[in-house]
C-alpha cells in the first residue's frame, strides 16, 4: 500500500515540526517518510527557491525507490538467504576495510633517505630494468640552417656557458630543444621525437651516445649523457618513491599483524572474545571425516 499526504503550501516550514508532532508525508507498507527527514535537503540560508517543488520531487523519488525495493523483495523472496549472505559478506568486508583504514592511519609514513638507500641496497634484484633508461638531449633544426657547426659544438658541450648560448640560439632562431637530462627517461619515449631506425635499444646505446638523424625537412642531434640497459639495476633516484610505498606498506602489514595477534592472544588468555574447543576426540572425528571424503573421491 502506498500513501501520500498532499502538500498545498507554497513554502514548507520544516522547523515547525517537533519529534512529537512529526508528520508522515508518504508511506509504502510499513516504511514511512517523515517531515523531519526533509530538513536535510533544505538550507536555511538559501532563499528564492520553490520549496514545495523541491519537497514534492524528493517525495516522488522516495516513493519510487521504496516501491522498487518492495517489488524486489517480492520477486526474490525465495532468494532471501542468498541475499542475506551477500549482505553479511559485504558488511564483513566493509568492517575489515574500515579496520585496515583505521590502523593504516596510525602508521608512521615518514621515511628518511637512509632507510630508502638501505632497502635499495638489500633488494637490488627486485629493481631490474625491463627497458633502457637514459638521460639525454635532442636538438631539432632545419636542414638548411646556417649555423650548424656552431650550434653543434654548443649542443655537445658540458659547459654551462655553452648551454646558455645554445638556449639563446634556440629561442632566437625558433629551433626545438628537448631536454631529458634532468630525470631518467625510458629511451623509447626519447626516440619518439626522432626518425629513429628500428633497432635494439641496448645495442644502439652500447655503440652510440652522440648521433644525428635527417628527414625531409630537419636535422636531429641526439646526445645520450647517461644510460642504463635492460636488465641493469634501476637507478636509485628512479625508485625512491616506489621504495617509500613499499616500506610504508610493510609497516602497515606489521601493524595489522601486531594488532590482530594482540587481540587473538588476549582472547585466548581471558576467554572474553572467543573460545576454542580443544577436545582431542573432536579433532580425531574431524580427521576421520576428511580421510573418508578422500577415499570416496579417490
Amino acid at each position: 500500500m502506498v500513501a501520500v499526504i498532499s502538500m498545498t503550501s507554497s513554502c514548507v516550514d520544516l522547523n515547525y515540526y517537533t519529534d512529537k508532532s512529526d508528520k508522515v508525508l508518504a508511506s509504502v507498507g510499513e516504511k514511512k517518510l517523515l517531515m523531519s527527514e526533509l530538513e536535510t535537503i533544505f538550507e536555511s540560508s538559501v532563499e528564492g527557491f520553490d520549496s514545495l517543488t523541491v519537497a514534492q520531487n524528493y517525495i516522488t523519488q522516495w516513493l519510487k525507490d521504496e516501491v522498487k525495493l518492495k517489488e524486489s523483495e517480492r520477486l526474490f523472496s525465495e532468494s532471501q538467504e542468498d541475499i542475506d549472505e551477500l549482505v553479511d559478506r559485504y558488511r564483513k568486508s566493509l568492517l575489515k576495510y574500515k579496520y585496515n583504514n583505521y590502523y593504516s592511519s596510525l602508521v608512521d609514513t615518514s621515511i628518511n633517505l637512509t632507510d630508502i638507500l638501505k632497502y635499495y641496497d638489500a633488494n637490488k634484484t627486485q629493481f631490474r630494468l625491463a627497458s633502457s633508461l637514459v638521460k639525454a638531449r635532442i636538438l631539432i633544426f632545419p636542414k638548411d640552417y646556417k649555423k650548424v657547426k656552431d650550434i653543434t659544438n654548443k649542443f655537445y658541450s658540458s659547459k654551462s656557458d655553452d648551454f646558455e648560448d645554445l638556449s639563446m640560439m634556440v629561442e632566437m632562431d625558433n629551433l626545438s630543444l628537448i631536454d631529458f637530462d634532468g630525470d631518467w627517461t625510458y629511451f623509447s619515449q626519447v626516440v619518439r621525437h626522432l626518425p629513429f631506425p628500428k633497432t635494439s635499444y641496448d645495442v644502439y646505446l652500447s655503440n652510440n651516445t652522440k648521433d644525428y638523424f635527417i628527414d625531409d625537412n630537419n636535422k636531429y642531434l641526439l646526445w645520450v649523457m647517461e644510460y642504463k640497459k635492460s636488465g641493469d639495476n634501476m637507478p636509485f633516484q628512479y625508485v625512491i618513491q616506489n621504495i617509500k610505498e613499499i616500506i610504508v606498506n610493510e609497516r602497515r602489514g606489521d601493524m595489522y599483524k601486531k594488532v590482530l595477534d594482540s587481540v587473538y592472544n588476549n582472547g585466548i588468555t581471558n576467554n572474553s572474545i572467543f573460545k576454542i574447543n580443544t577436545d582431542s576426540l573432536l579433532l580425531v572425528d574431524y580427521n576421520k571425516m576428511i580421510n573418508e571424503q578422500h577415499e570416496i573421491y579417490d
